[in-house]
C-alpha cells in the first residue's frame, strides 16, 4: 500500500479539496461507460471505505481511450461531474502523475495546477476496546494514529480502502491484521502493557521479522492490540491496574475474554472490518483467548516464527500465532506465513486420542457439541479413537524418574519462564527506572508482580532441572505419543477440551491477591504442546446457554475444541480445518454476541 502522497499537475482551475476514485488499467482499454460502471461495482462490492461520494470525479489511469459522450453518461450515471485522465480527451481533464497511482478512493488536493492525492481511511470505533492504537504506514515506518470516534473515551481505528490492492499478486494484499502490543512495530513505543515501560523506552527502530515478513506479503497492519502485563495472565478485572482489559463481545460482553493475547482475541471477534490478529503464547495465550472469545487460533509448533523483537518470558516455549474466523483463511494465513518450514504429507492421520481425564465434560450441553464434532471428525478421517490419557502413557514406562506426570512436571512451566524473564527483561528495566526517577521502583499490576518477585532470586539449578524435565516429556510426547509417520506426518491427533461454555464474569472479584503456589498442580492440558513444541489449534465448533446475572436472559457461550498434532505437522492441522470446512463439518463464525 502506498503511504507517500502522489504528486500529479493538470490542466484544471478548480482548487481545495475533491472526492476522487482512481480506475487504474495496464492493459490497453476503451473506456466505456459500462465497463466504468463495472469497475465502480467491483470496487464497491470489494470495500467497506470507499462510497459514491469518491465518484464526483473519476481519474482514469493507463492506457486509455474514450468513447464519445463519456463524461456525460458516467454523469447520469454516476453523479459524476469531473472526468480526469492522463491523456488529452475533449471527454477529460488531462492530468500528469509523477509515479503511479493505484484504483481506490483518494482526496484530491489542488492548487495552482498542482495535486497531491491522499488516501482514504475509514475510522471505525473501537467498542470493546481491543486496541492500543490505530497505527497508520509512512515512507519507512509506522506512526499512531489517535483518532476519536465519540465523546467517551473509545478510540477509532483507521482502516485503509482494500480497492487499493484489489488488482495485487501479493498473498495476504487488503488483508487488515492487528498485532499484540509487546512485538515492535518500527516507530511506534512498545508498551507491554506497563506505563512506566511506554514512558521509559523509546519507539522500536525496527519492526519484528514475523511481522515483516506479513507486511512483505501485503498485508495491512492497522493497530497493536492490548495484552496482559508483560504477557503474565493478569485476572480481569481487578488486576489490570495499567490499562483495562477488552471486552469479550460474545453472550453479554462481560465475560473473561482470557489470558495475555486477549485483545487480539476479542478484536477479531468483534470487528468485521478485522481479518486477522496476531498474539503470542507461552502458556496458552493465543489459544486461551481463542477459546474464550470463539474464534479459530493456533500456537504453531515451536521455532515456526520468529520472536525477534518480541517480549521473551519463556526461551523454549515462546510462540507467535494468531486468530481468525474463517477457516479458509485461517489455513491460507498459516501457511503463507510460516512457508516451507513444515513437513509435507499425504494423508491425514488415523487415531484420534480422546483422553478420558478430559471427556466427558461436565457441561452436557457442551459435551453434546463435543461428541457430534468427534462423530463427524472420526468419521471423516475413518479414524479409531484411542481414550487414553497422557497420564496413562507416561505409566507405561516403569523407569521414568516419577510415576506421577502431573506432579514430576507441575513446576517446569514457572521455573522456565519467569526466572529468565526478570533477568532479561524485569530487571533492567527497574534499573533503567530507577536511574531516571530518582531511584524510585516501576509499578508493576499484581499478577506479574507476584511472579516475578517469588522467581527473581531463583538458583540456576532449579531453570536446569526443570528443562532436562521439560525435554524428557518432549521426548516421551514424540516417541510415545505421536510419532512421526511417512504418510501422515503425525500418527495420530491429541483432542482436548478448551471451553466446554465457561461461563467467567469479569466484575466478580477474586477471593484473594494473586500468589505463587508451588504446592498446586500446575501441568495440565494447555502445556502439553508447550512442552513438547507441538502445534495446537483451536476450533470453534458450537455454542450453549447460559443464564446471565449481567443482562437478565439467556447467553450463549462458545464451545470449542483442541486439536494437537506432532512437532513439525502444522500443516495437517491447517490442511484439515480447510477440509472439515469444506465439508461443513466447520463454519466461519461471526461477531458480536453469538459465534453461530
Amino acid at each position: 500500500m502506498q503511504s507517500a502522497a502522489p504528486e500529479l499537475s493538470f490542466d484544471s482551475p478548480a482548487s481545495g479539496l475533491l472526492p476522487l476514485t482512481v480506475i487504474r488499467t495496464n492493459t490497453t482499454t476503451h473506456a466505456t461507460c459500462p465497463w466504468v460502471q463495472k469497475e465502480v461495482e467491483r470496487f464497491l462490492a470489494a470495500d467497506d471505505v470507499m462510497t459514491p461520494e469518491f465518484l464526483k470525479n473519476i481519474y482514469l489511469d493507463g492506457p486509455v481511450t474514450y468513447e464519445q459522450g463519456l463524461a456525460d453518461c458516467l454523469n447520469g450515471a454516476l453523479n459524476t461531474t469531473g472526468v480526469l485522465s492522463c491523456n488529452a480527451s475533449p471527454e477529460t481533464v488531462k492530468i500528469t502523475a509523477k509515479q503511479e497511482i493505484t484504483s481506490g478512493p483518494y482526496v484530491l488536493y489542488v492548487a495552482n495546477g498542482e495535486g497531491s492525492l491522499g488516501q482514504v481511511y475509514r475510522v471505525y470505533r473501537d467498542y470493546n476496546h481491543a486496541f492500543m492504537t490505530s497505527v497508520l504506514p509512512t515512507s519507512d515506518s509506522f506512526t499512531s494514529a489517535p483518532v476519536n470516534t465519540e465523546s467517551d473515551a473509545t478510540q477509532g481505528i483507521a482502516v485503509p480502502s482494500r480497492v487499493y490492492t484489489l488488482d495485487s499478486a501479493e498473498a495476504f494484499a487488503g488483508l487488515r491484521v492487528g498485532m499484540k502490543d509487546i512485538i515492535d512495530l518500527k516507530g511506534l513505543k512498545t508498551s507491554m502493557g506497563n506505563r512506566a515501560w511506554w514512558d521509559l523506552y523509546e519507539a522500536a527502530n525496527a519492526t519484528a521479522p514475523a511481522i515483516q515478513k506479513l507486511l512483505d506479503l501485503g498485508a495491512d497492519i492497522v493497530g497493536k492490540t492490548v495484552t496482559a502485563q508483560f504477557a503474565n495472565n493478569d485476572r480481569p478485572t481487578a488486576d489490570w491496574v495499567d490499562y483495562h482489559d477488552a471486552f469479550n463481545p460474545r453472550g453479554d460482553g462481560y465475560q473473561d475474554p482470557g489470558a495475555s493475547s486477549a485483545g487480539s482475541g476479542a478484536a477479531v471477534a468483534s470487528y468485521d472490518w478485522l481479518d486477522v490478529t496476531i498474539g503470542t503464547d507461552t502458556g496458552g495465550s493465543v489459544r486461551i483467548p481463542s477459546a474464550y472469545n470463539g474464534v479459530y487460533g493456533i500456537r504453531p509448533s515451536f521455532d515456526s516464527l520468529s520472536v525477534e523483537g518480541v517480549l521473551p518470558e519463556g526461551p523454549f516455549f515462546d510462540a507467535v500465532g494468531y486468530h481468525a474466523r474463517d477457516p479458509h483463511l485461517f489455513q491460507r494465513f498459516g501457511k503463507q506465513w510460516m512457508g516451507d518450514k513444515h513437513a509435507s504429507y499425504a494423508s491425514f492421520p488415523k487415531t484420534l486420542y480422546v483422553p478420558d481425564d478430559l471427556f466427558p465434560v461436565a457441561n452436557t450441553a457442551a459435551q453434546a457439541v463435543y461428541t457430534e464434532f468427534l462423530d463427524k471428525l472420526s468419521g471423516f478421517l475413518g479414524a479409531s479413537v484411542d481414550t487414553r490419557n497422557i497420564s496413562a502413557l507416561w505409566q507405561l514406562d516403569e523407569t521414568r524418574p516419577s510415576n506421577d506426570i502431573f506432579d514430576y512436571l507441575h513446576l517446569v512451566g514457572f521455573d522456565l519462564e519467569w526466572k529468565y524473564q526478570w533477568d532479561t527483561t524485569i530487571q533492567p528495566f527497574f534499573e533503567r527506572y530507577a536511574a531516571e526517577h530518582e531511584g524510585r521502583k516501576p509499578f508493576l499490576n499484581p499478577t506479574p508482580e507476584v511472579r516475578l518477585f517469588h522467581y527473581m532470586d531463583a538458583k540456576p539449578e532449579r531453570f536446569e532441572e526443570a528443562r532436562k524435565r521439560q525435554l524428557e516429556f518432549k521426548t516421551f510426547f514424540e516417541d510415545e505419543v505421536l510419532t512421526a509417520d511417512n504418510e501422515s506426518c503425525s500418527s495420530g491427533i491429541w483432542v482436548t477440551p478448551s471451553n466446554a461454555g465457561r461461563v467467567g464474569y469479569i466484575n466478580n472479584y477474586p477471593i484473594a491477591a494473586p500468589v505463587v503456589n508451588e504446592t498446586a498442580l500446575t501441568f495440565g492440558q494447555w502445556y502439553y504442546s508447550v512442552f513438547s513444541g507441538a502445534p495446537e489449534v483451536v476450533l470453534p465448533i458450537g455454542q450453549v446457554p447460559y443464564n446471565s446475572t449481567i443482562s437478565n436472559v439467556t447467553e450463549y457461550s462458545p464451545v470449542t475444541v483442541d486439536l494437537i498434532a506432532r512437532p513439525g505437522c502444522d500443516y495437517v492441522l491447517l490442511d484439515l480445518i480447510a477440509a472439515l470446512a469444506d465439508e461443513g463439518i466447520l463454519k466461519t463464525v461471526k461477531t458480536g454476541r453469538t459465534a453461530f
